[in-house]
């Protein structure tokens, strides 16, 4: 048994290889504009997940547990129990990969007359690899595991402060109680963050920020988790556990309740950039539809014949509309395979896009995702604008008169 073409697809194929130039033109910018809705996309979408990534590693934790003031200033014994009770919970649930404990609190810090707000956050230098990793050290080091008063600051905070890695400070504020307190330390290393949520912390060690605001208990546990998709998951059967009051002095979250800004601009910028590769797109459709009514005026004679000759006005048209199509099925498919191909060795290896367009992104390295759905989004538009422009001059060409197209023929 043999398979064969119907003789309007046979002959589609066939019209492919006319007027190759302008063929090849028009499904250029097709291709292109497909392709680079897809990089889009996949831009927008490494830009969301990198951003919330850094505020759950920076800020939030996938689960996050923030002791209020009351409970900080309760009694020192009902301050150890309610800690050991709520980490002996997460330790238990087989979600949790780790959890980290943090002293974070505004503070200010002094140097060369100068003085910087900070968001100091004391750690365990050896449980924060994620933060780590999302740093480029500029000068100096991370936070040694023996480190005792030094601070790691970010770059936009050493320049304003004049201050390079070794150079000394003074980190002052106010203590859980209300009572200002100055500490002398030194400036070990000077990082650039991942994203812009970073700007404005120093990291000090866990010790040195729980003298610093007088306190024996952290301010927040941060709960890491194998994915962030276990984070409800996990959030529920904490709550339901614990029974934490609402607006009490210890409260419960996930890392959605301090991602919303992240995920706006994220958003901001992916529709920024999409209507600009959709509006190319509607400009390459133009060129199609150009091209699809300049084919028909050239093939007058032609389609006058296959009327003669019994085609009926649908068949002609769809001989158009088909043309029309495995032009832009070809482009299309091409232009995903080019800037798919880029997408993932720039998700492999990042884009640095330089201090000033980092201030829009919200990062400096860009590292796209592509997804299923994108691909999806870019094929069907790429496929379907052009296919939708072409169906007014095919309409043209397939209620022409046969009589009067084959007088042109003359």
């Amino acid at each position: 048994m043999t398979f064969s073409l119907p003789p309007i697809a046979r002959m589609a194929l066939q019209n492919l290889g006319r007027h190759r130039v302008r063929n090849l033109l028009v499904g250029a910018g097709v291709g292109l504009s497909a392709g680079l809705l897809f990089l889009v996309l996949s831009v927008g979408e490494g830009i969301r997940n990198q951003l919330v990534q850094s505020v759950v590693d920076s800020e939030s934790g996938a689960v996050g547990v923030r002791f209020g003031g009351d409970f900080l200033r309760s009694d020192e014994a009902a301050q150890k129990a309610g800690l050991d009770r709520i980490t002996a919970h997460f330790q238990a649930d087989p979600a949790v990969t780790g959890i980290r404990r943090r002293v974070s609190t505004r503070a200010v810090l002094v140097a060369n007359d100068r003085t910087a707000d900070v968001q100091l956050k004391g750690i365990e230098p050896a449980a924060e690899q994620a933060v780590r990793g999302g740093m480029e050290m500029r000068s100096g080091a991370f936070l040694a595991p023996d480190a005792a008063a030094d601070v790691v600051v970010s770059e936009a905070t050493a320049k304003r402060l004049g201050v390079k890695a070794g150079d000394p400070c003074v980190l002052m504020g106010q203590t859980r109680d209300g009572a200002v307190n100055a500490l002398d330390c030194r400036v070990s290393g000077v990082f650039r963050g991942a994203s812009r949520f970073t700007s404005g912390a120093a990291y000090a060690p866990y010790a040195l920020a729980a003298s610093f605001y007088d306190t024996r208990t952290p301010t927040e546990l941060l709960v890491d988790l194998r994915s962030l998709e276990q984070a409800p998951a996990v959030y529920g059967r904490a709550a339901t556990a614990l029974q934490l009051p609402k607006d009490g002095p210890v409260r419960l979250g996930t890392y959605r309740t301090r991602t919303g800004m992240a995920s706006s601009i994220a958003s901001v910028n992916s529709v920024s950039m999409t209507v600009i590769v959709l509006c190319l797109l509607l400009i390459a459709a133009v060129g199609i539809a150009t091209a699809v009514v300049n084919n028909v005026n050239e093939r007058t004679p032609e389609l006058g014949t296959l009327l003669a000759l019994g085609f009926s006005r649908w068949q002609v048209g769809g001989l158009i509309v088909l043309e029309t199509a495995l032009l832009a099925l070809v482009a299309t498919a091409a232009g995903l395979a080019v800037f798919g191909g880029a997408a993932l060795l720039m998700g492999r290896s990042g884009v640095d896009v330089g201090e000033a367009a980092s201030l829009a992104f919200g990062m400096r390295v860009l590292r796209p995702e592509p997804t299923l759905q994108a691909l999806v989004t870019a094929f069907w538009l790429g496929l379907a604008l052009p296919i939708v422009f072409s169906l007014l001059p095919a309409r043209r060409g397939a209620r022409m008169n046969p009589i009067d197209a084959l007088r042109t023929a003359g």
